[in-house]
């Protein structure tokens, strides 16, 4: 039989599921109830699916799992099975399997629990796991996963010890001596130790305790007003100085948490500090994080965890009715926004919810009335299924004390139950998106066309949405703290933080920014430089997810991991340290008015006569504001009609061209001694000499040994922000097993052998150009086209469109010359798309068929095409082209037409003009 693999559920699962679902659809109604899987998937917290593997996976069983029906105050720690579904030859393996993963992925759940059902038992598989307490069939945890013995450390533990500690604290044993782990364990009155202990006996997790720890030490670092108790009596904490298990045993990280406040009885919480390198915390569901009072500058995260975590919390959520007021009271006293919780409450006490944690109130959430969400416009397909699940609530603010915050998730689904919908959202614009809300809520791409190429003096930011369904509801993000630093402002650096956030499942907690101009100078040249669809420049979550310190780099200390920066033209002001794990280096050269924004603020504050120098993107731009001037161009080709050719005299000079990495950053790249040869030498990972330390763009070239052509000042800076961003996420996303080769820079002879330009990373883009002239008139050029392209050009309306085909019939480029238009942007995603795809358009072009491409791209055959998703769907199609060796057979062309019809039907609202139906189609092929 085929091995299975069990994973979260995809909405794609329930149609392969559906003929199981025809066989026993009775038994399934008799049983749960339902019939409709799509629509269960929607309803319920979470859904694992157990899938074979192979070449493709094939779903062959799936289980569903919610908060059990709440009367008044629920226990957290358990979960209702509501549903379950296999094929019979997979039924034993998926039930074990699927059981275990619900365990290792929830580690706050102790039990699972299904109701009685005499006329429809308990599913077979499922028996050997279950037992009957009371009214209902209930499988505790330890009969899946059998805890392990935890006990108090022994002196001869030492040798199972000793692998734990040369694995993950090598530090210590240096300093300390070989001898370390046993000196500790015999140390009674100043430590107490506990060990895990598996079957065999062997020592296999290490915990160290310090009973007499003062929080307050951490006080001038660390936010804890709203934990002065703790401050006030030192003896209700301790501190777990030391905590390690070997991997294997990662998931029994909860068993320490009972032994732990056992051993320590007179205590309420503990202290425990991390590294903000370090991965995700086993113990993180237990743990609440403390925010930092120097965000940025701090290298470990502090974190409490209260007694209440080893025991059952009885939890209650509901509306908020008037005789809560003198609870509420209590509650709102020390909140800033207590007054508009107050009015929230007179106003519409229906709207407010209200958490109670053993009778107390903990948290109050206040909402809109319950409105739809119109997804032509908010690309929420991503994450839910339109048709099952198309109501919402909007939620306007919601409050959590401090420890309890875990629950939110908790919370918020009551809150849905309550209002009877299947997801809440968010619409946010001003300020930070808060952090507690940004580890659950995903963000939505804006489906909303671009707009026209017009160079605004401000742009005005739109709301961005953020989604929290039912179904993702315990699919919690896993938090990075790992501190990333950005030094740039180029429009590589958006690209960079969107390629982060926009990661579903992770959430990013110490991002920093150092740009002269803040975040304003990036939003304004990645706004300008046109490379892609600006649609998901408007997500302010771009900009939310990240600090910005409108400074600039004044050293580089790479062995405290930290650079220190000043504000720009101001010797007085503050140098500030910031600590980083990863430092990424996405500057440009030197150029005084060399980008958009610099461009802007010369626009606003110079008068005629002016002089342009260069003739990049921002001397057009800043030409058509100053009819009359100077403008000398490098490529007498692109000087500007009616323009003077030598600089005026004694006027404002504009020098438009990034010309060389500038003397203040080599100065500081000589003083952190990190290797210079022409730009900052980097690898195919985009390292330096040192590992923590990045870099990408013009300022730098790959090392030697690579033989690299490209030019960087033409790549696409987006590109390489993204690129960047990649190799990033591969170091810091706990769910890749990367390992992370050797450095070249400054590497030995042996491993620079090894080395050619097929390891560089491919750059597909080149910059993007728009050049707006006098009056209305822009060109824009995406791409640049090899010597040997094919150019089809119409001129018709006053618009010149010229596309490039390469010689495999391929569309490189394009350039266009008229009155702005947002078109332009839906034609990027032509770039690198066969040209037989649109329409056949050589061929056409040649009849004579095409007289103006704008109006070619606006026939309802193209409407697919220009679709958010279709890029998508023909690469992931292509490359199952590619691993069958081609589509020349029948079998792989109606595969392919399947494929395509499902697409169509999937996205009917969007696209109305297309068949949807396999009765309007001639019949496939037969597959024999």
């Amino acid at each position: 039989m085929e091995d299975l693999i069990v994973r979260r559920a995809i909405t794609s699962d329930a149609v392969a599921l559906q003929p199981l679902v025809d066989r026993i659809g009775d038994l399934l109604v008799s049983r749960y109830g339902v019939k409709d899987i799509a629509e269960l998937i929607e309803s319920s917290c979470l859904t694992l699916t157990a899938v074979t593997q192979g070449e493709e996976e094939t779903p062959v069983a799936m289980a569903m799992f919610s908060y059990p029906p709440q009367s008044t105050f629920y226990s957290y720690k358990k979960l209702k099975l509501t549903c379950f579904l296999a094929e019979t030859q997979y039924a034993s393996d998926s039930a074990r399997l699927i059981l275990r993963s619900l365990f290792e992925s929830q580690p706050t759940c102790d039990m699972v629990e299904t109701e009685i059902n005499v006329e429809a038992p308990l599913e077979t598989p499922l028996v050997p796991f279950f037992i009957q307490e009371g009214p209902k069939l209930v499988c505790r945890r330890d009969i899946i996963i059998p805890p392990l013995v935890i006990r108090e450390a022994r002196v001869e533990d030492y040798d199972d010890l000793m692998p734990l500690f040369e694995a993950e604290a090598s530090d210590l044993l240096e300093k300390n001596g070989p001898f370390f782990v046993a000196n500790i364990i015999k140390n009674t009155e100043k430590y107490k130790c506990l060990v895990a202990e598996d079957e065999e006996g062997l020592a296999v997790g290490f915990v160290l305790i310090q009973p007499d720890f003062d929080l307050s030490i951490h006080a001038q670092d660390y936010d804890l007003i709203a934990f002065q108790k703790i401050l006030n009596d030192t003896k209700t904490v301790f501190r777990i100085s030391l905590f390690f298990i070997a991997e294997k045993y990662r998931l029994h990280s909860r068993d320490f948490i009972k032994p732990i406040f056992a051993l320590m009885r007179d205590a309420d919480y503990f202290a425990i500090m991390f590294p903000t390198n370090s991965p995700p915390s086993p113990l993180a569901p237990y743990l609440t994080k403390v925010p930092s009072l120097h965000h940025g500058t701090q290298c470990y995260n502090l974190y409490l965890c209260h007694r209440d975590a080893a025991n059952d919390i009885m939890l209650n959520v509901r509306k908020y009715t008037p005789d809560d007021a003198s609870l509420l009271e209590n509650f709102v006293e020390p909140l800033n926004n207590r007054v508009d919780i107050i009015k929230a409450c007179e106003a519409k006490p229906e709207n407010v919810h209200l958490l109670l944690v053993n009778e107390i109130i903990q948290g109050i959430s206040v909402f809109e009335d319950p409105n739809p969400i119109d997804h032509t416009k908010w690309d929420i397909e991503e994450f839910v299924d339109v048709k099952h699940c198309n109501s919402f609530v909007q939620l306007k603010y919601v409050t959590i004390s401090p420890l309890f915050q875990r629950f939110l998730s908790f919370f918020l689904v009551r809150s849905m139950e309550i209002w009877e919908v299947k997801s809440i959202y968010m619409l946010h614009k001003d300020g930070y998106f808060p952090d507690i809300l940004g580890r659950l809520f995903l963000a939505v791409e804006r489906r909303q066309g671009p707009a026209n190429p017009e160079f605004q003096v401000h742009i005005e930011r739109e709301e961005s949405l953020h989604l929290f369904p039912m179904r993702w509801s315990l699919h919690p993000k896993q938090e990075v703290t790992s501190s990333i630093v950005i030094v740039g402002n180029t429009e590589g650096v958006a690209s960079f933080l969107y390629k982060l956030i926009s990661v579903p499942y992770l959430h990013f907690s110490a991002l920093h920014v150092v740009c002269e101009g803040a975040d304003e100078r990036i939003w304004v040249n990645t706004y300008s430089c046109r490379e892609y669809m600006p649609d998901w420049l408007q997500h302010v979550h771009l900009l939310n997810g990240a600090t910005f310190f409108d400074h600039s780099l004044k050293s580089i200390n790479r062995p405290d991991s930290t650079i220190s920066i000043q504000k720009e033209n101001d010797e007085n002001a503050p140098i500030i340290d910031l600590h980083y794990d990863f430092l990424v280096l996405l500057t440009a050269k030197q150029g005084e008015t060399a980008d958009m924004w610099m461009a802007k603020i010369f626009c606003e504050t110079k008068k005629p006569p002016v002089s342009v120098v260069g003739d990049s993107l921002v001397a057009y731009y800043i030409l058509s504001h100053y009819p009359g001037c100077a403008h000398i161009a490098h490529n007498p080709r692109f000087k500007l009609e009616g323009t003077l050719a030598t600089i005026i005299r004694d006027s404002a000079v504009a020098n438009c061209d990034f010309r060389e990495v500038s003397p203040k950053l080599l100065d500081i790249l000589e003083k952190s001694s990190l290797v210079y040869d022409g730009g900052i030498v980097i690898d195919e990972l985009f390292r330096t000499n040192d590992p923590k330390v990045f870099a990408a763009g013009p300022i730098t070239m790959f090392s030697r040994p690579y033989r690299a052509k490209d030019d960087g000042s033409i790549i696409s800076q987006t590109e390489y922000g993204r690129q960047i961003g990649a190799v990033i996420l591969r170091l810091v996303d706990p769910t890749d097993d990367f390992v992370e080769p050797p450095l070249i820079v400054g590497s030995d002879d042996a491993l620079l052998a090894e080395k050619n330009p097929s390891l560089l990373p491919k750059f597909s883009l080149r910059r993007a150009e728009m050049y707006q002239l006098p009056g209305t008139i822009i060109f824009y050029r995406n791409g640049f086209p090899a010597a040997k392209c094919r150019c089809l050009e119409t001129v018709n309306s006053g618009r010149t469109i010229r596309f490039f085909v390469d010689a495999a019939g391929f569309i490189q480029a394009f350039e266009y010359l008229g009155e702005a238009t947002g078109m332009i942007y839906d034609w990027t995603k032509f770039i690198g798309l066969p040209a037989v795809l649109l329409n056949n358009m050589v061929e056409r072009f040649d009849q004579k068929r095409i007289v103006d491409f704008a109006e070619y791209f606006t026939e309802e055959w193209c409407a697919a095409i220009l679709h958010d998703r279709f890029r998508r769907f023909f690469d992931n199609n292509l490359e199952k082209l590619i691993e069958k060796g081609g589509a020349d057979t029948p079998e792989a062309m109606n595969e392919i037409r399947e494929a395509l019809l499902n697409f169509l039907i999937e996205n009917a609202d969007l696209l109305p003009n297309y068949f949807t139906s396999e009765d309007q189609l001639p019949p496939l092929d037969d597959k024999e």
